[in-house]
């Protein structure tokens, strides 16, 4: 579960197809989303000296990332 929307940032990196759709669904249950570009959550975890690359790992960058530079959130509308 989590926490309430008015307190929780969702960052994503736009990707592929699936960011579409789970934003959609965050910013209609009134989450803040922010879209970063993967190329700087990639050269963030290189300065960090991340060398390791999993799903686990790109999740907890990308919050790191957020927590330290705190992207704007998006004022569009998503659609599915």
């Amino acid at each position: 579960m989590l926490e309430d929307p008015g307190d929780v940032l969702v960052a994503t990196e736009a990707t592929g197809i699936y960011w579409r759709n789970l934003c959609a669904f965050l910013a209609a249950e009134g989450f803040s989303v922010a879209l970063v570009n993967p190329l700087r959550t990639n050269r963030f975890a290189e300065e960090e000296l991340a060398r390791t690359k999993t799903d686990a790992i790109d999740a907890l960058g990308i919050a790191r990332f957020a927590a330290q530079k705190r992207p704007a959130r998006e004022r569009q509308e998503f659609r599915v």
